[in-house]
């Protein structure tokens, strides 16, 4: 019943010049285990109203089991936009994402560089 609404958000999202995309860690329990294991839940985000777009704001989730580059990969196969990400391989395999230079600043501030 909710499928074609969607399918039409996954669209909208997608179809952006700019996604920022992450993953976030859930615990989902192993039935019968009495433990739980890590999977991901991705974001790709389209906010383009910062660059003067009237396309409304957006955000398209993907559950995967686990953090492999090959569930985001699969996700973005065809997209032809920039990518913001924060660098972490795995998110995006062989895409190249658009540095996320927050993230920089961490490094750089752990390794006592600034």
């Amino acid at each position: 019943m909710l499928q074609p609404l969607v399918d039409r958000l996954e669209h909208h999202v997608f179809a952006g010049s700019t996604i920022h995309t992450n993953d976030t860690p859930i615990p989902v329990r192993r039935p019968g285990r009495g433990k739980t294991k890590t999977d991901r839940l991705w974001s790709y985000v389209r906010d383009e109203r910062p660059f003067g777009s009237d396309a409304p704001p957006a955000v398209f989730y993907k559950y995967t089991s686990g953090r492999k580059g090959i569930h985001p990969t699969g996700h973005l196969e065809g997209y032809q936009g920039h990518i913001h990400a924060d660098g972490y391989s795995g998110d995006v395999g062989p895409l190249a994402p658009k540095f996320n230079w927050s993230v920089l600043l961490l490094m750089l501030e752990k390794r006592g560089n600034t």
